[in-house]
């Protein structure tokens, strides 16, 4: 990430979910491709539901609202291009955002 001054223009990394976790509905820039690597859940892009499991792949156009929903504990390998998205999940902006 640019944060950590190793990538100018994607981001990439693994995030884990426990079962029963809803990220937030949120939207950026960024052109996401997300990997389903273990488990099972759903993605929710603008209302549209898309059923995940492991080796799942799925794109996220830009500035389209989306979030994800684990069934299961869900294993994801994320990428985000530009990079600077990522931010708001390493800061902790987006869940001090949801508690609101």
């Amino acid at each position: 990430s640019p944060g950590t001054n190793d990538a100018k223009h994607a981001a990439l990394g693994l995030s884990v979910l426990p079962p029963g976790c809803i990220t937030p509905t949120h939207s950026h820039e960024a052109e996401e491709v997300a990997v389903v690597i273990e488990g099972k859940g759903s993605i929710e892009i603008n209302r549209s539901l898309i059923a995940v499991k492991a080796g799942s792949v799925v794109f996220t156009p830009s500035n389209l609202p989306h979030r994800t929903m684990a069934e299961d504990a869900l294993t994801i390998f994320w990428l985000y291009s530009p990079a600077g998205s990522e931010q708001r999940w390493i800061s902790g902006e987006a869940a001090r955002k949801d508690e609101k």
